[in-house]
C-alpha cells in the first residue's frame, strides 16, 4: 500500500509517494542514532571528571615526608591469631597485627611489610615466634602439641580439695568440686577432663567407703566417711580464711571473692568442715572507700572488708626504675646476652603511682670484649642503664669436697654410699667456685679392713677422701643394733623441721622463692607432711620440697624444653608425687636462685597470673634440736632392722 507524502526539510517541500512501513523503520533508525551520540557524550564528561578528581587526590597524598621521623619500636597484637598447632602442621599467622611506634605524630601505624620466623613445628613444645620490621623485633608464643594417635592417656590423677568428704548415712551422694586429671605420653603431659565417670557408693549404713572414678580405661579412688547420727552434729558458727583473696578493686571494677575458704565449726566430732554453700553478698564497688563483704551459712554471718579506691584516668609517665633483682650480672665473652628477669617499674604524677611495665625496649651490649659493659632500658622517653660484667672463658682448675655429712666408717662386706657428699668445681675467673652434681665417685672394695680411698672425678679432674673398713661387730650401727635387739632407730622429719635444721643459706633461698612465688595474684601455699604446695584456680604452680641437704624446686615445665639450656633442670616425672610438677630444679647457689625466678615467671605467663603488692615476710625459723621436733610431732621415730637401714643406704 503506498500513500503520498509531503515532507518539508530544511524548508523545502518534497512530495513523493513511500510505503507507511519503511518511513517507520527511517524515523528509528534516527533514533537509534541520537541515543549512542548521547551515551558518548556521557561518558566523555565522566572520564574528564574522574581524571581531575585524582589529581586532586594525588596531590593531597604528595605533602613532603617528615625527615625526622624515625621507628622507636614494634607491637604485636595476636587476638585473632591462631596459638595452638599439631606436630607437623603448617604454621600459620593469618589475623597477625604489627604495629609501628614512631618519635614523632603519627606515633603508630600498622604495617604489612613485616617478616616472620617460622617456628619449629616438628616437636610438641611451645616455641616462639619472632616478628622482625625496621630493625626491631617482639615475639609472641604458640602450642605444638603431639597429634591424637602419638599423644596416649597413661593414668589419671583425682584433686579432691573441693569435693565434700563427709555425709550422713542415707544422704545423697554428691561429688561436686571433684576435679580429674589425665596424664599423657606426650605433650600437654596433663589435661583436666569432664567427661569421667563416678560409680555411687553405698549411703545407707556409716562407714568408710571407697569413691572409683573412671576414664579412658584408667581408674583412681578417694575415700568419704559415712557417719551416724550426723543430723545430731549442730553447726555453732562459722570462720573465714581470706589469705589468698583480693581486697583492693578500682573503682566501677566486678567484685571477685576467689581463694575465699569458709570453715563450719560443730559441737561434735569432727568439729570443723570447710563448706562451700555459703552466700556472699557482693558490695558496691562504684565508689570508693572501705567496704563490706558479708559471708552467710546456715544462719552464722561473717564479713571481711575490702577497699575500692579510685580510677585515675589521666597521669603522666615521670621516669622509669630497674628490678635487678633477679637479672643475671655475669657473662662471658663470646655469650649471647640475655635479661630474663629484669623488672621495670614505671613512674606516674598521680596514683597508681608506680606499675610494672613489660613493652620496654633493651639494647644489648657488646660482649665480643671483655669488661663492664651497659645495658640500655627503655621505656616511653625515658632511659635507665645498668652494668653487666664480660669475663675470659673459665678454665676448670680442679675440684674440691666437703665431706664434712659423709659416712666415712663402714662394715666389712658393706654397700658403700657417698651420701651428703657436696664437690665444688673450681675455675681460674669469677665466678671462681660452682657446686657441681654430675660428678662420678669411685667406690672403693669394702670386702676387707683397712683404710680405702674414695676417688670422686669430674671433667678430668680428681680428688679423693679416705673411708675406714672395720670388722662388722666395731660399728657403730652393729653396736647400736646389738642394744636394741637388732634394730636401728630412723627419724622420719617433716618439711617443717627440715627447714628449722637447714643451713641458714638454705632457709634464705627459701623465704626468696616462697616470697616470689606469693607475689603472683591468687597464688596460695599448702604445707604437707614432706613438701609445700603452692596452687592458684585449682592448679599447682610449684613445690618445694628436699633431696638430701638441697632444696628443691618442682615446677608444671616440660624438662625436655630446657635440654642444653643453661637452666639444669631434671625431667622427675617418674615420682608419683612430681606427676603434676616434673621439672626439678636444685637450689644450690645464688645464680641458681636467680634462675629459679626466670621458671617460675614463665609458669606464671603461662597460667595468666599476674603480680600483685605483696609484703616480703621472712619464713626463716631459728634451729630445734632433734628431741624438741620430736616433742612437737614434727619429727617421727621409726624403728628399723639392719637389713631394712643397710636397703635405705643402698637407694640413696
Amino acid at each position: 500500500m503506498s500513500d503520498l507524502c509531503a515532507v518539508k526539510i530544511f524548508g523545502v517541500n518534497l512530495d513523493w509517494t513511500v510505503s507507511t512501513t519503511v518511513l517507520v523503520l527511517m524515523l528509528a533508525q534516527i533514533a537509534l542514532v541520537a541515543v549512542a551520540v548521547v551515551a558518548f557524550i556521557l561518558i566523555t564528561v565522566r572520564k574528564h571528571a574522574l581524571s581531575k578528581r585524582k589529581q586532586n587526590i594525588l596531590v593531597t597524598h604528595a605533602a613532603e615526608p617528615d625527615k625526622d621521623r624515625s621507628i622507636v619500636g614494634i607491637s604485636l597484637d595476636t587476638v585473632v591469631v591462631k596459638r595452638k598447632f599439631t606436630v607437623g602442621e603448617a604454621f600459620d599467622y593469618s589475623g597477625l597485627i604489627v604495629t609501628a611506634s614512631y618519635n614523632s605524630e603519627p606515633s603508630t601505624e600498622n604495617v604489612i611489610d613485616f617478616t616472620v620466623e617460622t617456628p619449629d613445628m616438628d616437636r610438641p613444645g611451645k616455641p616462639t615466634v619472632v616478628v622482625h620490621y625496621g630493625g626491631f623485633s617482639a615475639y609472641y608464643t604458640i602450642e605444638v602439641v603431639a597429634t591424637s594417635e602419638e599423644r596416649t592417656c597413661v593414668g589419671i590423677s583425682l584433686d579432691v580439695t573441693a569435693v565434700r568428704r563427709l555425709f550422713a548415712a542415707g544422704e545423697t551422694f554428691d561429688c561436686g568440686g571433684l576435679v580429674v586429671t589425665a596424664n599423657y605420653n606426650g605433650a600437654p603431659l596433663t589435661e583436666n577432663v569432664v567427661d569421667f565417670t563416678v560409680e555411687t557408693p553405698e549411703m545407707s549404713f556409716p562407714g568408710s567407703r571407697n569413691v572409683l572414678v573412671r576414664y579412658g580405661g584408667f581408674s583412681a579412688y578417694y575415700t568419704i566417711e559415712i557417719a551416724a547420727n550426723a543430723e545430731q552434729r549442730t553447726c555453732v558458727g562459722i570462720s573465714l580464711d581470706v589469705t589468698a583473696v583480693r581486697k583492693q578493686f578500682a573503682e566501677g571494677e566486678p567484685f571477685d571473692c576467689a581463694g575465699l575458704v569458709v570453715v563450719a565449726h560443730y559441737d561434735r566430732e569432727p568439729l570443723a568442715e570447710e563448706v562451700f554453700d555459703y552466700t556472699v553478698e557482693s558490695p558496691a564497688t562504684d565508689e570508693e572507700g572501705v567496704k563490706q563483704v558479708v559471708i552467710r551459712h546456715g544462719d552464722f554471718v561473717e564479713y571481711y572488708n575490702i577497699e575500692v579506691t579510685p580510677v585515675c584516668k589521666e597521669r603522666t609517665l615521670v621516669g622509669i626504675d630497674l628490678d635487678l633483682e633477679a637479672v643475671r650480672a655475669d657473662f662471658f665473652v663470646g655469650e649471647t646476652f640475655d635479661c630474663a628477669g629484669l623488672g621495670v617499674v614505671a613512674r606516674y604524677d598521680a596514683e597508681p603511682y608506680a606499675e610494672r611495665v613489660t613493652d620496654f625496649t633493651v639494647e644489648a651490649p657488646d660482649l665480643t670484649e671483655k669488661g663492664m659493659k651497659n645495658v640500655v632500658v627503655r621505656y616511653g622517653d625515658f632511659v635507665q642503664t645498668y652494668p653487666v660484667f664480660v669475663a675470659e672463658e673459665r678454665a676448670l682448675v680442679g675440684i674440691t669436697l666437703d665431706t664434712s655429712v659423709v659416712r666415712r666408717e663402714f662394715a666389712a662386706g658393706e654397700t658403700f654410699n657417698a651420701v651428703g657428699l657436696i664437690v665444688t668445681a673450681d675455675y681460674d675467673a669469677e665466678p671462681y667456685s660452682e657446686e657441681l652434681s654430675d660428678y662420678e665417685v669411685e667406690a672403693p672394695d669394702l670386702s676387707e679392713e683397712g683404710e680405702k680411698e674414695v676417688r670422686v672425678s669430674y671433667l678430668g679432674k680428681t680428688a679423693s677422701y679416705s673411708v675406714t673398713v672395720v670388722r662388722p661387730a666395731e660399728t657403730a650401727e652393729e653396736t647400736a643394733a646389738v642394744a636394741l635387739d637388732e634394730s636401728l632407730i630412723r627419724y622420719d622429719k617433716s618439711f617443717t623441721a627440715r627447714l628449722i635444721q637447714t643451713s641458714d643459706e638454705n632457709k634464705r633461698w627459701y623465704t626468696l622463692i616462697k616470697n616470689e612465688l606469693l607475689s603472683y595474684k591468687k597464688v596460695h601455699d599448702r604445707m604437707s607432711w614432706k613438701r609445700e604446695t603452692y596452687k592458684a584456680a585449682g592448679g599447682c604452680v610449684a613445690k618445694i620440697s628436699f633431696r638430701g641437704n638441697t632444696l628443691c624446686l618442682f615446677l608444671p615445665l616440660d624438662p625436655a624444653e630446657f635440654v642444653e639450656s643453661r637452666y639444669k633442670v631434671e625431667d622427675d616425672s617418674v615420682n608419683k608425687s612430681s606427676e603434676d610438677t616434673p621439672c626439678l630444679f636444685r637450689i644450690k647457689n645464688d645464680k641458681r636462685l636467680r634462675l629459679s625466678f626466670d621458671l617460675i615467671a614463665r609458669v606464671m605467663e603461662e597460667r595468666g597470673l599476674a603480680r600483685v603488692d605483696h609484703e616480703e615476710v621472712d619464713y626463716a625459723e631459728p634451729y630445734q634440736d632433734t628431741e624438741a621436733l620430736i616433742e612437737k610431732g614434727l619429727v617421727r621415730r621409726k624403728v628399723t632392722t639392719k637389713e631394712e637401714e643397710d636397703a635405705v643406704f643402698t637407694r640413696k
